[in-house]
């Protein structure tokens, strides 16, 4: 299940039923009152936060849901799965646009969307992030240098500079940074080799001085 509570008081608003097995991860909509939320039993769900109403439910992948994103600015959904594909949703209809198969060799663990442009990063256990074109369903580009599972991915936030970037964090320690317009590596940052995996980051609101990651 998933529960919805009020951060003044405590007290507990709704609690979403639906999913059969776990919940792998929720997410609210950038702009609205939606909750999505994706489960072991192969599907993602959607509600409605101020009435706890289920909106719709998304089938149609062959394992666990394990990822997902807003693309657009929330005009779709997009979902990432165990079975290695990524499926492009109509939110309304709950119907599959795009339905790439096989994007990674293994779980697609990650994704994140890009603030303005129709993509999606995807980062799997197969040490690699992809980069999918969602109005077509396209790999566009093939992220490498990672060693272990891609366990989160993210784009910055917008700049005054037209700087835009994105990075891959991984179970290896590193952090890789690239172009997120061409998708060429920037950078890499190490501080975590041989200490500790990374499984989550987060980017700080752009500034003066540029784009800061913690």
């Amino acid at each position: 299940t998933v529960r919805i509570w009020m951060p003044d008081t405590g007290e507990l608003l709704h609690t979403l039923e639906g999913p059969s097995k776990e919940v792998e991860w929720i997410m609210w909509h950038p702009k609205g009152h939606a909750i999505l939320a994706g489960s072991a039993d192969t599907m993602a769900w959607m509600w409605w936060a101020p009435t706890g109403k289920l909106m719709q439910i998304f089938a149609g992948h062959a394992q666990s849901v394990t990822c997902g994103a807003w693309g657009l600015g929330g005009k779709l959904i997009v979902t990432g799965s165990a079975d290695r594909s990524v499926i492009v949703w109509n939110p309304r209809g709950g119907t599959p646009q795009q339905h790439a198969r096989e994007v990674h060799e293994s779980s697609i663990v990650s994704m994140c969307s890009h603030p303005e442009a129709p993509l999606v990063v995807t980062g799997s256990e197969d040490a690699s992030a992809r980069v999918i074109q969602i109005e077509t369903g396209k790999v566009v580009a093939n992220l490498a240098g990672h060693t272990s599972s891609v366990e989160a991915v993210g784009f910055s936030m917008p700049s005054s500079t037209g700087i835009s970037l994105l990075a891959t964090a991984s179970m290896d320690g590193k952090i890789q940074i690239w172009d997120a317009k061409t998708f060429d590596l920037r950078s890499t940052i190490k501080d975590h080799v041989e200490e500790a995996g990374i499984v989550r980051f987060k980017w700080l609101p752009s500034s003066t001085f540029g784009s800061w990651l913690c």
